[in-house]
């Protein structure tokens, strides 16, 4: 997604204490029924390869 605020991310997340900082978001959630592109290949990473749980 373009057009985010990385700093705000940072400062609501606590980013900086953990010595990270925010570079990219992801939109998550349930595919819609109409996604056209439903079909074609995806690549999925483990949720807790990119989650960091306080």
């Amino acid at each position: 997604m373009t057009g985010i605020d990385a700093r705000a991310y940072d400062q609501i997340l606590g980013l900086k204490d953990l010595g990270l900082e925010t570079s990219a978001i992801v939109a998550l959630g349930l595919r819609s029924s109409r996604d056209h592109s439903s079909d074609l290949p995806k690549v999925r990473f483990d949720f807790d390869d990119f989650v960091i749980r306080r």
